[in-house]
């Protein structure tokens, strides 16, 4: 038979009170003597009594807790930046005496519905698959939400994301310093960022004397689409690229397996650069790749909803931070052609 938790009548029983005495005495109101508020605290601390905090949320108006949305938690894979993420988050919560609370089913269910049921004070979500109506109604609805890696958000909403443009620019002012000029470009346009990835591929390889060849840019629909004809469509043209940006650690991963499959050296054939540096890319494949401060980008998530909780505007709430460009050893000089 499970133990039975103690009561504040418990509470007030052992302290000798009224049970009215001892919930004031526990919630430092009214005119308490000291002797009787020792008395309670000692017996609340005896019988190791919690305050029920459903009841002390409806008297205070707060949970004291943070709802976060993000991708299913993996150690490795293609979205194995969530970690960082995750642990950001965490922290910046726990620094605010905030508990944090992980939705594992959405958005699979009405994720309005579920975050404006009382539990959560606010909520922090990255809107990969989210409906645009999702935040409208979040936001109509007054619950402070910061989103990630999304800066179109509804007024009301703040948000954390990363320079993908910088990130790109990068990227291909790298390649090009090292002799490539027929460059590719691989991602779904699924989201935000890789849609800002894409363009600013585009817009980089102009900018920066690259070929800007419609072929080379390759997006498509199916997340985990075959990555052959893509390749097999590039080496048809008169000139093959002789590098590849991916649009995401993940994407880089899966065409390092396929040149492994294929017998393609990478960097001496085709270099390759990946996009996040999740934990996959340090490995011992020494991804070249676009470094995001995904543990940074989680504990300024947590600032933010914090603030908006206490009223700040939302406008006050939005952030854009810096890439950086690590340098590993998937990128080299373009090959020569032999003669």
């Amino acid at each position: 038979m499970a133990r039975r938790l103690p009561t504040i009548r418990d509470v007030a029983a052992q302290a000798g009170v009224s049970v009215g005495t001892a919930s004031k005495a526990l919630n430092n109101q009214g005119r308490i003597s000291t002797e009787t508020r020792a008395a309670v605290a000692r017996a609340a601390e005896e019988l190791r009594f919690a305050p029920n905090a459903l009841i002390r949320s409806l008297q205070s108006g707060r949970t004291g807790t943070v709802g976060l949305l993000t991708w299913p938690v993996r150690e490795t894979g293609i979205l194995s930046v969530d970690l960082a993420l995750l642990t950001g988050v965490s922290h910046g919560l726990a620094a605010l005496q905030t508990d944090m609370l992980l939705y594992s089913r959405c958005p699979g269910r009405d994720l309005g519905t579920v975050l404006l049921d009382g539990r959560v004070d606010g909520a922090i979500l990255v809107p990969h698959e989210l409906e645009d109506t999702t935040l409208e109604s979040l936001a109509r609805a007054g619950l402070p939400t910061v989103t990630l890696y999304q800066s179109e958000v509804p007024a009301g909403v703040g948000y954390v994301k990363v320079d993908n443009v910088s990130g790109i620019w990068q990227a291909v002012a790298h390649l090009i310093a090292l002799g490539h000029r027929r460059i590719a470009y691989y991602s779904p346009l699924n989201s935000e960022d890789f849609n800002e990835r894409c363009a600013a591929y585009k817009a980089s390889c102009r900018e920066l004397g690259a070929h800007t060849d419609v072929s080379l840019c390759a997006v498509p629909e199916e997340y985990h689409a075959p990555l052959l004809p893509t390749w097999q469509a590039w080496q048809a043209l008169a000139e093959p690229p002789t590098a590849l940006i991916a649009g995401n650690d993940g994407f880089a991963m899966m065409w390092l397996e396929f040149f492994a499959a294929h017998n393609i050296s990478v960097p001496d054939q085709l270099s390759l650069i990946g996009f996040d540096d999740a934990p996959i890319a340090s490995g011992s494949t020494g991804l070249t790749t676009v470094r995001q401060p995904g543990l940074q980008v989680g504990e300024l998530a947590a600032t933010f909803v914090d603030r908006l909780i206490q009223g700040a505007p939302a406008e006050e709430c939005r952030r854009v931070l810096p890439v950086e460009l690590i340098v590993r050893e998937t990128t080299g000089p373009v090959a020569q052609k032999q003669p």
